[in-house]
């Protein structure tokens, strides 16, 4: 989960803008050998590898309007685990790393969710930056064999139903390999 807040830092770094991504078409597919999925993305975002720790990539929307202040985003982290465990468990030992991590966190776990070909636990929770501003992150984990995958989709508050039908279209293609 040091990832989550890696990527938190990574997403509040970029400086950014939104546009009406619920509506963005696919059009750009991502495939990393070393995270072991494939997943399709739009157009007006992009996939960053994380070069210190390459189990991590972030999509994030790129900047188009000077409108907005923050691009929403989504982490993707995968965890290799020395033998099969089921979703349940991950999904329980994600949310424990969480709340160790940040105890102050109110994480709100959601019911499993299908999309695509993969059912997903999911779970989700606000945070404030220093400047007041309100993020939702919508987590969403599954385990492929000996691999755990997380997604943390982050967007502002005040813009969150925009952006959840974008992230559930992402992930809706994904595809372990």
């Amino acid at each position: 989960m040091k990832n989550l807040l890696l990527g938190l830092a990574l997403a509040l770094a970029f400086e950014s803008c939104k546009t009406n991504s619920q509506s963005a078409a696919l059009t750009e597919t991502f495939t990393s050998d070393s995270l072991h999925f494939t997943m399709s993305h739009p157009s007006n975002w992009e996939a960053f590898v994380n070069p210190v720790e390459l189990n991590t990539v972030a999509f994030i929307e790129k900047k188009v309007d000077s409108q907005d202040s923050y691009k929403e985003n989504i982490v993707c982290w995968m965890e290799e685990m020395p033998l099969e465990i089921t979703d349940s468990v991950f999904f329980q030992a994600s949310i424990t790393e969480l709340k160790i991590s940040n105890p102050q966190l109110q994480i709100k776990k959601l019911s499993p969710v299908v999309l695509g070909d993969h059912t997903f636990s999911s779970f989700t929770f606000d945070y404030y930056s220093k400047d007041s501003n309100a993020y939702e992150v919508l987590g969403y984990c599954m385990v492929h064999g000996k691999r755990g995958y997380n997604f943390a989709c982050n967007s502002e508050k005040k813009d969150q139903q925009k952006h959840h039908p974008i992230f559930k279209k992402m992930l809706s293609t994904f595809k372990p390999l």
